[in-house]
């Protein structure tokens, strides 16, 4: 990574801890690979825990704890590993059995 390279780009991918019928799941090894992505890919990562609020396609209000994982990354990063990331959203949001799963790119939200 090199040193004085702006780094105008923002990548949160967020987390879930409860399925798309609100029922509890373990999100650790979900969120260690997540960052062990952004890591590879952008050369680190911040991650933190907060509170998401949802309503499910049943109109039921899920409230859960979520871990959101954000990188700032180069013009050339985000073009090079973008599709890697919506890939892992993709996988993320099978396996964790999710309606949709948030990723955000500049402040623009998107739900993969």
């Amino acid at each position: 990574m090199a040193v004085n390279t702006t780094r105008r780009n923002k990548v949160r991918l967020y987390v879930p801890s409860k399925d798309r019928h609100g029922k509890r799941i373990s999100n650790r090894k979900v969120a260690a690979a997540a960052e062990r992505l952004f890591s590879r890919c952008f050369g680190g990562c911040t991650c933190f825990a907060a509170r998401g609020v949802y309503s499910s396609e049943t109109g039921t209000l899920i409230k859960e704890r979520i871990r959101i994982v954000e990188s700032s990354c180069t013009d050339n990063e985000l073009a090079q590993h973008l599709p890697d990331v919506r890939a892992f959203a993709e996988q993320m949001k099978s396996k964790l059995r999710q309606e949709a799963v948030a990723l955000e790119i500049n402040n623009r939200l998107e739900f993969v």
